[in-house]
C-alpha cells in the first residue's frame, strides 16, 4: 500500500467512534466506548487508565492486530479497519512497529538475527538487512550483543532489541504496549528516553499505554481511558464531595 501524495499533511493516525465489545456467557463487555483521536507527526502520545480499562484493546486496534466492532482507523490516508486479513500482515510490517511489555523475542535467534528477519520479511536481501540491523542495534549501543540470544541479554536490552526490530523498515507510527511495566524505574526512563529522542528527530510518532506516572512529562499528549471511553488528558480530578 503506498503513501498518498500529500501524506504530510495527513496525521499518522487517525480513529474515529472506535469501539470494542466482548459477547460473555452472561452480558456484552464493552472494551472501548466510541474512542475518537489523532496522533500527528512528530508526537508522543501517551494512553493511559486503570487496569481493565481497554488501553491494550484499542492499542491493538490501532495497529490492525485486533478489528474493532465499530469504528473506523486510518493510517496515514488509508483506512484498515476495514481492511482483510489478506492485507494486514503487510501494511503492519512497513506502516507499523510494535514494541510490548515482554519483548517477544525469538527465543533461539540472536539480537542481530531477531531484527534481521522483519527486514527480509519486507524483502530485502540477506547482506543489506544484516547491515541495517546491526545499525540499529548499535544505534540502541548495544554493539556487544549482537550475537547474544534474549536469554543472555538483561530486561533493558531486550527491549532496545524489540525498539530496534520496531524500527527496523522505518515505519511512521510505533505502538508501545507497557514497554517499562517489566523494568525497574532506571531501565525503564532509558527505553522511554529513547523513544521519546526518536520522536525529537522526526522520524516516528509513538502511542505509548502505561501505568506509569513517571513518563508524563515525555510525552506531548496524554490521552486518559477509563470504563472503555476516552478523554484528553491525565487522570481526571475526583468529584468534589456533596455537601449534605
Amino acid at each position: 500500500m503506498s503513501e498518498p501524495a500529500d501524506a504530510a499533511a495527513e496525521p499518522v493516525l487517525r480513529v474515529e467512534g472506535l469501539a470494542k465489545t466482548y459477547a460473555t456467557t452472561a452480558e456484552e463487555v464493552s472494551a472501548t466506548v466510541d474512542a475518537s483521536f489523532t496522533v500527528g507527526r512528530g508526537e508522543l502520545v501517551l494512553v493511559m487508565g486503570p487496569s481493565g480499562s481497554g488501553k491494550t484493546t484499542l492499542l491493538l486496534m490501532c495497529g490492525g492486530l485486533l478489528r474493532p466492532s465499530s469504528g473506523r482507523v486510518w493510517l496515514g490516508g488509508d483506512e484498515i479497519s476495514g481492511l482483510g486479513e489478506r492485507h494486514l500482515p503487510e501494511l503492519r510490517l512497513r506502516r507499523v512497529g510494535f514494541v510490548f511489555q515482554a519483548a517477544n523475542l525469538l527465543a533461539n535467534l540472536t539480537a542481530v538475527e531477531n531484527v534481521r528477519i522483519v527486514l527480509e520479511a519486507a524483502g530485502r536481501r540477506r547482506a543489506p538487512a544484516e547491515e541495517r540491523a546491526r545499525e540499529l542495534l548499535a544505534r540502541m549501543e548495544l554493539e556487544r550483543r549482537f550475537d547474544h540470544l534474549p536469554a543472555q541479554l538483561s530486561g533493558g536490552e531486550r527491549q532496545r532489541v524489540a525498539i530496534a526490530r520496531a524500527l527496523a523498515n522505518d515505519p511512521p507510527l510505533v505502538l508501545a504496549d507497557e514497554p517499562t511495566g517489566a523494568l525497574d524505574s532506571r531501565t525503564g526512563a532509558g527505553v522511554m528516553g529513547i523513544l521519546r529522542g526518536l520522536v525529537d528527530e522526526g522520524s516516528t510518532s509513538v502511542v505509548c499505554v502505561t501505568h506509569d506516572p513517571r513518563i508524563v512529562g515525555l510525552a506531548d499528549r496524554v490521552l486518559w481511558l477509563e470504563d472503555g471511553r476516552l478523554s484528553e488528558g491525565a487522570q481526571p480530578e475526583p468529584p468534589a464531595p456533596v455537601a449534605i
